[in-house]
């Protein structure tokens, strides 16, 4: 397994899962372009199952990242707009405790 520098090294030279989170961030508040986030989750989700010689820590930052852009665009745009919604988002995932 690679240290945490070559692996790091290797992420910054655009790997599928790094491109596919750029296409979520890009086109996230684009209507029009909603197959096309679809697609870009569909090959990180592929990425993150394939590869084997990145550590997972390192993939769930990215992976991480899309989703906080999934979030803050979904629907409303929540990252100039702080409402309700979103405080409850927050809420949800830091504040409250989850039943097992």
């Amino acid at each position: 397994m690679k240290n945490l520098f070559e692996n790091f090294c290797c992420y910054i030279t655009d790997p599928p899962i790094v491109k596919a989170a750029c296409v979520i961030f890009r086109l996230k508040n684009d209507i029009a372009c909603h197959k096309r986030v679809e697609d870009a989750w569909k090959d990180i989700s592929l990425e993150a199952l394939i590869c084997k010689d990145v550590p997972m820590p390192l993939l769930t930052r990215v992976i991480n990242l899309a989703w906080v852009v999934d979030v803050l665009y979904e629907n409303k745009y929540h990252f100039t707009n702080v409402g309700e919604e979103l405080i409850e988002i927050i809420k949800s995932l830091f504040v409250h405790d989850m039943s097992m």
